[in-house]
């Protein structure tokens, strides 16, 4: 079983053999780990602890509702859509700490924005990412966490409209606004 190379089964093929032999779970928690780990990290910028609880508790979701997968969303949305929800739960228990919380942002971020706004021209300079930071973590949540999905995690209007459970077209909405309001407050 361990033998197995977790990276090269597909999402639905990962399912499949999670529903026929529950030992193949590992490789759900495997292959998508990491990546989960850091969609929590930049949509509450919690401690390491928090992060994994709230991955944990998502894995223990997945798990429970393996069977529930629905072949018309990719897998990845649907892990997604858990890991979101978990990740709201802890937030909605936690708000007003979590208000508080710095966004954590990498540099592939400011590359992916800027070729899709006009917001920043220069992605070198360390002040304008901190303004942009700072911005950021001023946005209200329902605006930041469709920036962090478009531009951190690199989905597509599909995917988070999926994550989300909202329709295309407001993703575009969200994500206009979104823009909007980081460009009202950059400009502050």
């Amino acid at each position: 079983m361990q033998n197995i190379d977790c990276t090269k089964i597909s999402g639905k093929d990962i399912v499949e053999r999670v529903i026929a032999n529950p030992d193949f779970f590992y490789c759900i928690v495997r292959s998508y780990e990491g990546q989960l780990r850091a969609y929590i990290s930049r949509l509450t910028n919690v401690s390491n602890e928090e992060i994994e609880d709230i991955l944990q508790e998502s894995f223990i979701k997945i798990y429970e509702n393996i069977n529930s997968y629905d072949n018309d969303y990719k897998f990845s949305t649907w892990l997604y859509r858990i890991v979101h929800n978990e990740t709201i739960s802890y937030w909605r228990k936690h708000k007003k700490r979590m208000n508080d919380m710095q966004l954590d942002i990498s540099d592939d971020f400011f590359v992916n924005i800027q070729s899709d706004t006009d917001l920043i021209k220069e992605v070198d300079s360390t002040f304008v990412k901190e303004k942009i930071k700072s911005a950021l973590n001023k946005l209200p949540f329902k605006y930041r966490e469709v920036i962090i999905l478009r531009y951190m995690e690199d989905k597509d209007y599909q995917d988070i409209s999926d994550i989300l459970k909202k329709p295309v077209n407001t993703i575009g909405t969200l994500l206009n606004r979104a823009k909007s309001q980081l460009k009202i407050i950059l400009d502050k």
